[in-house]
């Protein structure tokens, strides 16, 4: 399948909103336009189908025209969400660019030449003549992996028309649930809202005044929006479904929020840097359970395998490719099956191993975060030479309190509620906000 049908859907979508950007209106007919026009400059600068093209920064109306350029020229992007000169360095090195835009590149703007890129997944890609994309991992844990998709094979399920939304576009362009979001709205006639940052009071302000309808989140920052009390201060009426992925939503988060957002659609939504985005039902507003939809999927030894994802062509940086013969890949994530819904519990390298009990951070992180004065925690596992590993919490107070004297209060309130090897052993207290630039929770 081509990608024709993404620029007939643009074309068809006429004098509709797509991008808004601060007071900045950039209609269809408008992106449309600027898509053509790019696409001839491209050529003119000497970029050919099969060319990896990087753009860094976040998603603006220039970005959001380069991505749909790139991929209906047969180009191979590569969003970069990085604007600090070392972290934009090291992206570049670590994914094969033949040509760059810098963060605050204009959209007329001609890209940087790099050396030629060449990889044999590269290779396999042009032999095709797809467009592709490339999204890398952050590398918390080490080395980030440079993953090729085939764009047509990623962005293929949008072909069949799904509603159009008011879309505050909340995940960065380098993340999947970005590329899922971008790609999803503006196929289906949706509008995408740019946030000039993510603080909940900036977040909230953008839904009020452009009445989003659509706002896809982590749970992390989902919790921190609820204990600002952003909410209250704009009105949030305009908001039908909030979605939510990337990691495990604690049930207490979960419960807060649908307590918060009457009337408002819940939906959890599951996918990888190397799967992308699945269609997905959640059990219930307040469920944790959730349907994978178009999806082929088993769960092995507590592990979540899925088949029939076909537009991951591999890791560039020479991983294997993480399927088996018969074209299984392991998710990484542990599971519970229950009535053909998953509960998604957690990732198999965030599990906290005592003694071989097993410690699922999130059960423990929502026993100390219920306890008054808590206003956040993450929970993560340090090396014990007698069993192993031993429960760690990093806790954000608003009381006063000595490390000491809440690990104190916290052991006995704890007692009945979790096992006793559940309960951390070392407690620090730390200032601010527990959660990356991404907003997912840190625990390390």
């Amino acid at each position: 399948m081509s990608l024709d049908w993404m620029r007939a859907r643009l074309v068809a979508s006429g004098d509709a909103e797509a991008v808004i950007e601060g007071e900045r209106v950039c209609t269809y007919a408008d992106l449309v336009r600027q898509t053509d026009a790019l696409r001839a400059r491209f050529r003119a600068w000497g970029l050919r189908p099969g060319d990896t093209l990087a753009f860094c920064g976040d998603y603006s109306e220039a970005n959001v025209t380069r991505f749909f350029a790139a991929v209906l020229e047969g180009l191979v992007a590569i969003p970069i969400a990085a604007t600090a000169a070392g972290e934009i360095e090291a992206a570049l090195a670590a994914a094969p660019v033949d040509w760059s835009y810098a963060a605050d590149a204009p959209l007329d703007a001609a890209p940087t030449r790099h050396a030629p890129a060449t990889h044999p997944l590269l290779d396999a890609l042009r032999a095709r003549g797809h467009a592709g994309i490339i999204i890398m991992t952050s590398g918390s844990t080490g080395q980030p992996k440079v993953i090729l998709h085939d764009a047509e094979g990623l962005l293929g399920k949008f072909a069949h028309p799904r509603p159009g939304y008011r879309v505050l576009v909340f995940l960065l362009p380098d993340h999947m649930g970005g590329v899922n979001t971008l790609f999803g709205c503006l196929t289906s006639g949706g509008t995408i809202l740019l946030p000039a940052s993510r603080a909940p009071d900036t977040v909230c302000a953008l839904v009020a005044r452009r009445r989003a309808t659509l706002l896809p989140v982590t749970p992390s920052f989902l919790n921190l929006l609820l204990l600002s009390g952003a909410a209250e201060r704009h009105d949030l009426s305009s908001l039908e479904v909030i979605s939510y992925g990337t990691e495990v939503m604690p049930q207490s988060t979960l419960d807060a929020a649908v307590a918060a957002f009457p009337g408002v659609r819940f939906l959890q939504l599951y996918g990888s840097s190397e799967l992308g985005i699945f269609r997905s039902q959640s059990a219930a507003n307040d469920s944790r359970y959730l349907t994978l939809k178009g999806a082929d999927y088993r769960v092995v030894d507590g592990r979540l395998q899925i088949r029939g994802a076909d537009s991951m062509l591999g890791y560039l940086g020479g991983q294997p490719s993480g399927f088996d013969d018969d074209g299984w890949y392991d998710t990484g994530d542990l599971v519970e099956e229950h009535d053909g819904f998953l509960h998604i519990l957690g990732r198999a390298t965030d599990l906290i191993n005592v003694g071989g009990l097993k410690v699922f951070p999130v059960e423990v992180e929502e026993a100390i975060s219920a306890l008054p004065g808590v206003l956040d925690c993450a929970v993560f596992g340090e090396a014990h030479a007698l069993t192993g590993q031993v429960v760690v919490a990093r806790v954000v107070l608003d009381t006063d309190e000595s490390p000491v004297a809440f690990k104190r209060r916290m052991r006995q309130a704890l007692q009945g509620v979790l096992e006793p090897y559940k309960v951390p052993v070392k407690v620090t207290l730390a200032e601010g906000e527990l959660v990356s630039d991404r907003f997912k929770k840190v625990r390390r």
